[in-house]
C-alpha cells in the first residue's frame, strides 16, 4: 500500500513539474531566440516572440541590419516591448552591439573627412551603451575639428591662403589630417598661392 502511494506521488510531482516547465519554456526560450545568431546582422529567430508584431519588428531591425543601417534597426528595437527580463537583456545586447556599429560608421566617416556626417550618425547612438561612451571622449573634438574645417574653406574661398593654412594647422588629429578632404584643400591652396601671390592674407 505504501508503494502505491509514493509512486503516486511521484507521478504527480513529475506531472507536475512537466506541465510546470511546459508553460514556462516558451517565454524563456523566446527572448534569447530573438538575435540567437553570433552574427547579430544576420540573426534569425528560432521561436517567434510575443506577439505577431514582435515577430515584424525584429525582421524589420534585422533587414535594417544586413543594410548596414543600424541606427535605423536600434530605433525599430526600440519599439519592441519585452515580455520579460530575459527578453530586454537580449535586446538591450542586440542594441549595444549594434550601437558599436554605429560609432564605427561614425568615426569611419570622420577619419574620410566627412565630420559633420559622422556627428550626425554619432549623436544617434543610444545613451547608456559603450558605444555613447567612447563618443563622448572625442565628441568636443569632432565639434572643434568641423568648425576650423568649415573657417578653412571659408578663407579659402576668400582667398586668403596663409590664413586658411594657419586655421588647418589648429587640427591635431592626424587622422582627420590625412583625410581626402584636407589634403585636397591644403591643395588648391597651395595652388592658388602659387598663381596668385598677392593671395597670401
Amino acid at each position: 500500500m505504501k508503494r502505491r502511494i509514493v509512486s503516486f506521488l511521484a507521478i504527480a510531482v513529475v506531472s507536475f513539474i512537466i506541465g510546470t516547465a511546459w508553460k514556462v519554456y516558451p517565454s524563456l526560450t523566446a527572448a534569447a531566440s530573438i538575435f540567437s545568431s553570433p552574427s547579430v546582422a544576420q540573426a534569425q529567430p528560432t521561436s517567434a516572440p510575443t506577439s505577431s508584431s514582435a515577430v515584424d519588428l525584429v525582421n524589420q531591425a534585422q533587414q535594417l541590419a544586413k543594410q548596414g543601417n543600424f541606427s535605423a534597426a536600434i530605433a525599430t528595437v526600440d519599439k519592441i516591448q519585452p515580455a520579460n527580463p530575459e527578453e530586454a537583456k537580449t535586446l538591450l545586447q542586440v542594441k549595444q552591439r549594434w550601437a558599436d556599429e554605429v560609432f564605427k560608421q561614425a568615426l569611419n566617416k570622420y577619419e574620410q573627412g566627412d565630420v559633420n556626417g559622422a556627428i550626425d550618425l554619432a549623436e544617434r547612438i543610444p545613451a547608456n551603451t559603450p558605444a555613447q561612451q567612447q563618443y563622448a571622449q572625442v565628441r568636443k573634438t569632432w565639434f572643434k575639428n568641423s568648425t576650423v574645417l568649415e573657417l578653412a574653406e571659408q578663407f579659402h574661398q576668400e582667398r586668403r591662403c596663409t590664413t586658411a593654412l594657419s586655421t588647418i594647422s589648429l587640427i591635431q588629429d592626424p587622422a582627420l589630417l590625412g583625410s581626402q578632404r584636407v589634403q585636397d584643400l591644403k591643395q588648391a591652396i597651395n595652388s592658388m598661392q602659387a598663381a596668385n601671390p598677392q593671395a597670401q592674407s
